[in-house]
């Protein structure tokens, strides 16, 4: 009979073996998603190993294109913008979103993939649709059976642009905005509360062709069922490319793309300066098309800035800011500056879900008079999130640049 040390043992033997078996594709994985721009080639979404723990950690573990032979979708020129990830009664669905998909004439531009959850890097194309009365799909947000979508311009590239609600049970997308689009809407950022969606605008597309831009400097309210309740404008502010929210508040946060002001919106006073971001840059206001996030607790905004800066801020209670803390992305060892006009493109900026970890996308925009294609790579950051502070990941070094593909942004997933 055998002893309980060599029972334990075989025991043990067996777990490893059926351990082993199972394909590293196959277990439980944290990636990123991220979507990016082929360049004359076809776009994709790169599937890319986020378990810090993992040997191949910010390495690509799959590549999916977007499916061929479907007559309204163009695997390629669909300058890939934002995408979202979100849990619906039909699973995880992944968002994502074509900026430029409506110059290729009557074809979709918002494709909408489900996720594995036993297998993250498998994702399979569910639908695609596109905005009834808009193009230029910039950012996406969680609601009901799916996603809301700005679409920054007409189908003609001018104004005004829309709001759309895509359900992903329907397979279906519907105008959101109840009555008539303001005549200068051309809407990027947006974030919801409680009552309210509060809706960023930034620049009249068209007008990037061949310039000057013509920036938007507004930020308008509607009620949680579309109808416009509040306009406000901060003249001179040069656009507002981001408004996010702080949880569970009627406080947010917006920052102008040319005169480089951090504002708060608060229910008692619209919109007010509380950090003159030109401090962080020598005094200097730069084109600054950042994106924000504001962390769970409400405590910290993140937020990219001048293409070049990623900031923390902690948020006062009496409505002001703090600065935690500024990184000059060319100190990151893993970026020459000199390479990107001392503008290396950090952009597009999220927490991981457990907020650990920052990542930052190094890319903007190529089209017009816009040329901001930065280092074409992602950058992760180590967060604290009790202090607010940040630091450099050097294992983390994932670059595109090399095909010359252009990441945009990414969605985290998680797999439990």
């Amino acid at each position: 009979m055998a002893s309980p040390a060599s029972r334990l043992a075989l025991a043990l033997c067996i777990l490893v073996g059926v351990i082993s078996s199972v394909s590293a594709a196959q277990r439980a994985r944290e990636v990123l998603y991220v979507w990016a721009g082929g360049n004359g080639n076809k776009d994709f979404i790169s599937v890319v190993d986020f378990d810090a723990a993992s040997a191949t950690y910010g390495k690509e573990l799959a590549r999916h294109h977007l499916p061929a032979g479907r007559p309204r979708v163009r695997q390629s020129g669909n300058e890939p913008h934002h995408c979202r990830l979100t849990k619906t009664a039909r699973g995880h669905k992944l968002a994502l979103g074509g900026l430029l998909s409506f110059l290729q004439g009557d074809v979709d531009d918002i494709f909408v993939y489900s996720v594995s959850k036993a297998n993250p890097t498998k994702i399979t194309f569910d639908f695609s649709t596109s905005t009834p009365d808009g193009g230029c799909i910039d950012e996406f947000i969680p609601y009901k059976k799916g996603f809301l979508t700005t679409a920054m311009c007409s189908r003609s590239a001018g104004a005004p642009g829309s709001i759309t609600y895509v359900d992903v049970s329907r397979k279906s997308s519907s105008r959101w905005i109840t009555g008539a689009a303001p005549p200068s809407f051309n809407p990027h950022g947006f974030d919801l509360n409680y009552k309210s969606l509060v809706v960023s605008d930034y620049v009249l597309p068209a007008s990037l062709v061949s310039g000057p831009p013509v920036f938007r400097d507004t930020i308008r309210i509607f009620d949680r069922n579309g109808n416009l309740q509040a306009t406000y404008q901060q003249p001179g502010a040069g656009g507002f490319m981001d408004f996010k929210y702080v949880p569970g508040t009627a406080l947010g946060f917006a920052s102008g793309g040319l005169d480089n002001k951090l504002y708060i919106l608060t229910p008692e006073w619209p919109l007010r300066e509380v950090f003159d971001l030109t401090t962080l840059n020598g005094g200097v206001a730069a084109l600054n098309p950042g994106i924000m996030q504001v962390t769970a607790n409400g405590k910290y905004l993140l937020l990219t800035y001048a293409m070049r800066y990623v900031v923390s801020f902690a948020i006062n209670r009496n409505q002001t800011v703090s600065l935690v803390q500024s990184f000059d992305m060319c100190t990151a060892p893993t970026i020459n500056c000199s390479l990107y006009g001392n503008a290396p493109g950090p952009h597009y900026i999220r927490l991981s879900e457990t907020e650990d970890r920052i990542t930052v996308v190094n890319y903007f925009l190529k089209f017009g008079v816009v040329e901001a294609s930065g280092a074409q790579s992602l950058t992760v950051f180590n967060f604290n999130k009790a202090e607010g502070t940040f630091e450099f990941e050097p294992r983390f070094v994932l670059s595109y640049a090399s095909e010359n593909g252009s990441p945009h942004s990414f969605a985290h997933f998680k797999s439990r």
